[in-house]
């Protein structure tokens, strides 16, 4: 069976950077582009996207062309299935970056991978902290500080009910740095 890994989090908590060590550690692996309706922030990592129109990914959604999808912040997200046949085209191992009920819905409801979990944490303050930077960076706009409360708010939500989902995970994984978690990762999948 084809396999699959899916590295979740809270915000912040340093997904896309231990994903880009990975990268740079293993060229097997691919990341995968999301869909999404939010429109490109020009931050530079536009190109981690497929833009799509509401009326476009919610197409795509019936007629059974994205895993799994959710909404976050008044837009959508999902994994279109062609990115992942792909990368397998490819001769490669498909990553990707999902929140927690994306996770749930790939492990549920996808039987023709073979999904390899991990959910990275860190402490509340560290989260606090990086999230605040972000907004800082964006001069602490209305929007920089609405996306920092919404986020800190979600991460603290997600952080409560990851017990009660800790199933879904191969493995629970402190973020304490990244060169050391991307190998524990790498070394998890492997096994």
């Amino acid at each position: 069976m084809r396999k699959i890994l899916i590295l979740a989090g809270p915000s912040a908590v340093g997904k896309t950077t231990i994903m880009k060590q990975i990268l740079a550690q293993r060229s097997d692996f691919e990341f995968i582009r999301s869909a999404t309706t939010r429109l490109p922030r020009g931050d530079g990592n536009d190109g981690e996207y497929i833009y799509l129109s509401r009326d476009e990914f919610l197409s795509r959604v019936e007629e059974g062309k994205m895993l799994e999808y959710t909404e976050f912040g008044g837009n959508l997200y999902g994994t279109p299935s062609s990115e992942i046949e792909r990368v397998f085209s490819l001769g490669k191992i498909p990553m990707l970056i999902l929140d927690v009920n994306g996770v749930e819905s790939l492990v549920n409801g996808i039987k023709a991978y073979r999904a390899f979990s991990v959910y990275i944490t860190a402490d509340m303050k560290t989260l606090d902290e990086r999230l605040y930077e972000r907004a800082a960076q964006d001069e602490f706009s209305e929007k920089a500080v609405a996306t920092f409360e919404r986020r800190k708010a979600q991460n603290r939500d997600d952080m409560e009910k990851l017990s009660s989902r800790t199933s879904l995970f191969n493995l629970v994984l402190k973020n304490e740095g990244v060169t050391e978690c991307a190998s524990q990762i790498l070394s998890a999948f492997e096994n």
